[in-house]
């Protein structure tokens, strides 16, 4: 028998069972002990590809993949000419589509396709991507050309399963979202569910009973429009997330909204004092510092500083975290509500960073490290003074890494003492002690030493009183019980 092309972990289950129809399966095979709800489960875990393939390995598997709904109704990018048979096996199951190689050539099939299967849907996600490779005849076509009306009387139909619904375009040519010339609405204003919409590179004229249900938006400053209240559009909005904040008007936001969540991203060329006027006046008559969550993107610490104390928000708790081997993001937690700034640093940038936002942050008196090697590389960069009004320490340890040291040796030479901090928290940076599952070899993990988490403490906060050890594998735990007045252990699952 052939053996189907399948990704590794769906060739490592191929193989371990190797039956098909006219075989006679032996009692050692994974069909002997394996109930079809817990195979059914594992391939919950293979991409749409590989679950079509692992439904030809043999009778058993394929009856169970067809017999269980919920798997075919991820569709992400699957086959225009399958989606009926697909939609059709989801029987029931709310179906989520994604399509994400749109080109003028496909493009009216996709239009049909939505516009046929519009109520099975639970989610539709629409990508126009101009960097895909188009066929010959493509090459020469932009946004501009497209019969965009087919779209919208596609979607002027009864949605009543719809939950979810992004439209999104990478071309920089914006289009008009249901023009109100347009005498139709989206989805007949039937879609009593839909609660989360993304609108990125359309722009709306005016709002529509459609998402009277909306929750969450995300989109550009520039999707709405800048004179009609935000909750004109979204009445039950409670999560905002708005692109390109300084290049246009925002919509204002009034307190009859009850948004719990608002994340801005600013343009990166939007740093005079003119281009933010507009964004600050925007932030104080919109009520901001009673919003709990808040996130704020931009590479600028200045910037962020700026924004930050325009609209009275005073930081407690500083984050390194990691993005990538070498860049760091700094993370800031207030006192009314939690406040994130998301900067990407490279290590060359990360003194004059840090110093800024230490600075600017003098009444900060949690610090927190993930256990990156860029983020210990910056850490000790912190000078004494910076580092005296903390009173937590918050450490990440890799506890994949095969050390029993509580942190590298240079790590502990060049860090200053923290002799503010009182409390010393360690806990652990990962999950789970496996590899990928294509190595289920676990990782060796090695205790870390009592002795060391004390010599730790000792040196880098001298007048600690408390320490907590969360999710670690710990030896000798009792020497730290005698040595610190609060001591608290959390040992691993």
């Amino acid at each position: 028998m052939t053996v189907p092309m399948l990704s590794t972990r769906t060739q490592s289950l191929y193989h371990a069972n190797s039956c098909d129809t006219d075989s006679d399966a032996s009692s050692s095979t994974i069909n002997d002990v394996l109930p079809c709800e817990v195979l059914a489960n594992i391939f919950d875990f293979l991409s749409f590809d590989d679950l079509l393939l692992a439904s030809k390995v043999c009778s058993f598997w394929r009856d169970t993949a067809i017999s269980n709904p919920r798997l075919w109704a991820q569709l992400f990018d699957a086959p225009l000419s399958a989606l009926p048979e697909l939609i059709r096996r989801a029987q029931a199951v709310p179906v989520s589509l994604n399509v994400i190689r749109i080109t003028p050539t496909n493009f009216p099939r996709i239009c049909h396709c939505v516009a046929q299967h519009l109520a099975l849907l639970g989610h539709l996600g629409l990508y126009f991507d101009h960097a895909v490779e188009f066929e010959a005849e493509d090459m020469n076509s932009d946004y501009s050309t497209w019969d965009w009306n087919m779209l919208w009387n596609a979607l002027h139909r009864p949605a009543p399963q719809l939950t979810s619904f992004s439209l999104t375009s990478e071309n920089g040519e914006f289009v008009t979202f249901l023009p109100s010339s347009r005498d139709c609405t989206p989805f007949s204003d039937g879609a009593p569910r839909l609660q989360r919409l993304t609108l990125d590179g359309f722009e709306m004229e005016a709002s529509t009973p459609a998402f009277e249900h909306v929750e969450q938006f995300t989109g550009n400053a520039y999707a709405l429009a800048p004179f009609q209240p935000l909750e004109a559009y979204f009445p039950s909005l409670t999560e905002l997330t708005l692109y390109d904040i300084g290049a246009m008007p925002i919509p204002p936001l009034s307190s009859s909204l009850n948004l719990r969540a608002l994340i801005l991203h600013f343009r990166q060329d939007a740093d005079s004092m003119d281009d933010w006027r507009d964004v600050i006046t925007w932030l104080r008559d919109s009520g901001v510092q009673h919003i709990p969550y808040l996130e704020i993107f931009h590479e600028d610490i200045e910037v962020q500083r700026f924004v930050l104390q325009s609209v009275y928000r005073t930081p407690r708790r500083l984050s390194i975290e990691d993005v990538f081997d070498d860049e760091f993001s700094l993370a800031l937690d207030c006192d009314a509500g939690f406040v994130r700034v998301v900067p990407t640093i490279s290590a060359k940038q990360a003194k004059a960073h840090l110093l800024a936002a230490a600075t600017f942050c003098k009444r900060i008196s949690t610090l927190f490290c993930s256990a990156t090697p860029a983020a210990l590389k910056i850490l000790p960069l912190l000078d004494s003074g910076t580092l005296s009004d903390i009173e937590v320490l918050e450490l990440e340890l890799d506890i994949s890494q095969d050390t029993d040291e509580v942190y590298p040796r240079s790590f502990l030479e060049n860090m200053l003492p923290m002799r503010g901090v009182k409390t010393l928290v360690l806990s652990a940076a990962v999950t789970t002690l496996c590899d990928i599952p294509e190595s289920p070899t676990p990782k060796s993990v090695t205790q870390f030493q009592a002795a060391n988490v004390l010599e730790f403490a000792t040196r880098i906060t001298p007048n600690v009183e408390g320490v907590q050890v969360l999710d670690v594998p710990l030896a000798h735990a009792e020497l730290l019980h005698a040595r610190f007045r609060h001591f608290h252990y959390q040992p691993p699952l």
